[in-house]
């Protein structure tokens, strides 16, 4: 039986281990523009907003000529303002009959894995907000379908990442499938049958979300996405404010983890909603 100081001298563990884990798990910040605001007195952070520009915006001048045309793209912002807060806790018997070690280890892994989903599921469910959508119920996922999203995104010249669901990614009719066929007897094919997963294809960095819906509509389609960085804002104050209390009238130990953050779509011209059937 543990008393109430053996379980909080484990807190300073599980706060240093959960925030170690969530910073070396979490791949999601390569997806997103993020910007954290741990230890400043704000609740709210500003993402940039711009118009496209392209090759019509540069005006070519005779050396020394003054510019008496320009470019006047709108920049504007999108605030992300954390009004919400998102609450897991882990309740601990007095009677417990695991170890100290354990208990660290379980409570790590439940608070990273649900916090990381959680702002995951607040990511995915604004891709349908992106002004293009390539493919539609029934659609096969396919190069073109990639190759279609790419002339739609604007702005993208530093690179794309594509957030698509498991099936999107590993299933027959996804990413995996079409790398398999005939066309694909290279080093793309090979690598996703050696490793199990390709990061990057046709200039494309990859990533499998399980928060992604696989039955939209109830057809069996999924929606993922293809986009910049900067489509998608994420404000974090903090992933794991971590408290302990004694919950007398029922013996146990509630270990209480809160996340803060907010997500915001920032540009939607710089991705596209892409959606394919992912029936097996």
């Amino acid at each position: 039986m543990f008393n109430i100081e053996d379980i909080r001298s484990l807190i300073p563990t599980i706060i240093g281990d959960t925030s170690f884990y969530l910073e070396s798990k979490n791949n999601l910040m390569d997806v997103v523009n993020h910007k954290s605001t741990v230890g400043l007195a704000t609740d709210t952070v500003s993402f940039p907003t711009i118009q496209k520009y392209s090759s019509s915006d540069v005006y070519e001048l005779d050396i020394g000529t003054d510019a008496s045309v320009y470019s006047d793209p709108a920049l504007s912002a999108i605030d992300a303002k954390i009004t919400k807060e998102n609450v897991i806790m882990a309740k601990i018997p007095k009677m417990t009959t695991l170890t100290k070690d354990d208990i660290v280890e379980t409570v790590v892994n439940l608070f990273v894995d649900a916090e990381l989903s959680k702002v995951e599921k607040d990511i995915v469910e604004k891709f349908s907000s992106f002004t293009t959508t390539i493919g539609g119920a029934g659609t096969i996922f396919t190069p073109q379908l990639i190759a279609n999203a790419k002339k739609a995104i604007q702005m993208k010249k530093f690179g794309l990442v594509g957030m698509i669901s498991e099936n999107q990614y590993y299933g027959p009719k996804g990413l995996f499938g079409f790398t398999q066929s005939d066309h694909f007897e290279g080093v793309l094919g090979k690598e996703f049958i050696m490793k199990g997963f390709v990061s990057n294809a046709y200039n494309i960095d990859w990533l499998p979300s399980s928060e992604i819906s696989e039955d939209i509509g109830g057809l069996g389609d999924a929606g993922g996405a293809i986009m910049t960085k900067r489509a998608i804002g994420l404000h974090t104050k903090n992933l794991a404010d971590i408290e302990m209390e004694l919950h007398a009238v029922g013996r146990y130990y509630i270990i209480v983890c809160t996340g803060r953050f907010k997500t915001v779509m920032v540009n939607t011209n710089q991705g596209i909603y892409l959606l394919t059937d992912v029936t097996v």
